[in-house]
């Protein structure tokens, strides 16, 4: 990647800017909080250090909700904006606030294409009618578990 991406919340309430450095990852998860949350089969995500994410809330939009019986076992802080209700970022617990994982479907233009995914996480949930997604790593729960 060469350039920044930069991508908002359905209001624009909420704006953020990712580095130009590649995520540490990027990923599709199953897991029944990202099933939840995306209200879809998956929720696709790319991780940061935290400190390299800009966040510009100038409306005050910017609320949290933490979810602390998770598919990881670890609580997760999950960030979204209290206007429109767009899911933007989650806060793993296990990362101690050092990470964000961007929720890649916020994200302009060609951000998340750009991106593109280089996992699958929680694959034992995966529904049925989704098929793997190629050249992705499949990994049926969380790593390191």
């Amino acid at each position: 990647m060469s350039q920044s991406l930069t991508g908002t919340c359905l209001c624009a309430s909420i704006h953020f800017t990712l580095p130009p450095t590649p995520p540490i990852k990027t990923m599709a998860c199953y897991c029944h909080d990202c099933r939840k949350n995306s209200g879809g089969p998956y929720q696709t995500n790319a991780m940061y250090p935290a400190s390299s994410v800009e966040i510009s809330d100038t409306r005050s939009t910017l609320k949290s909700y933490t979810i602390h019986n998770t598919s990881s076992g670890s609580p997760k802080e999950k960030l979204f904006c209290g206007e429109c209700g767009c899911m933007l970022f989650t806060k793993p617990g296990h990362y101690k606030g050092e990470m964000v994982v961007v929720k890649t479907g916020m994200l302009d233009g060609d951000g998340m294409e750009r991106l593109g995914l280089q996992a699958e996480l929680f694959t034992r949930d995966r529904p049925g009618f989704c098929r793997p997604l190629e050249g992705c790593k499949q990994i049926e729960t969380m790593p390191g578990k």
